[in-house]
């Protein structure tokens, strides 16, 4: 009986890329961001004793958790208003834009993207769209006189 195993390289995950983050954007002069959170997820959407609602960040390095909107969103307590009441403004809106530039690198590799080749109507899509059009009109006539005879209104 022979067994097979596979292994698979798995890219940084998203932990790896905030903690790092955070430690890049600490200033050398003040100690690692600490901080115990609780996501808007609860942990039972990831399964059946999970702690993922629970997010720990432990000297800039992000231990447990989902970093989600209450976490990165105008919300207090959350990962940027405790960075910017440790470290002042400087130190959040570099942390700012680093993220933006972050997540907008990764809706670059993972999300749909609409190009303006999308958006424009060929001959083809035209006549598509102009039959599902008359389809609905006719579709929404009948239905609108069966209304009307099962009303009693003709």
């Amino acid at each position: 009986m022979r067994f097979f195993f596979f292994v698979y390289l798995v890219p940084a995950t998203n932990e790896g890329q905030i903690s790092t983050v955070l430690l890049n954007v600490t200033p050398s002069s003040a100690e690692g961001l600490n901080l115990n959170a609780k996501a808007k997820v609860p942990g039972a959407a990831w399964g059946k004793g999970s702690s993922e609602d629970q997010v720990i960040i432990m000297n800039g390095e992000l231990l447990c958790g989902t970093l989600d909107k209450s976490a990165f969103g105008a919300s207090d307590f959350g990962l940027v208003h405790s960075v910017y009441e440790l470290y002042g403004a400087d130190v959040a809106g570099r942390l700012l834009g680093i993220l933006s530039r972050l997540f907008t690198k990764f809706l670059q590799l993972r999300a749909f993207t609409c190009r303006m080749d999308d958006l424009a109507l060929t001959d083809a899509t035209t006549f598509l769209m102009t039959r599902n059009l008359l389809c609905f009109q006719d579709c929404f006539v009948k239905c609108f006189v069966t209304t009307k005879r099962w009303r009693g209104l003709t």
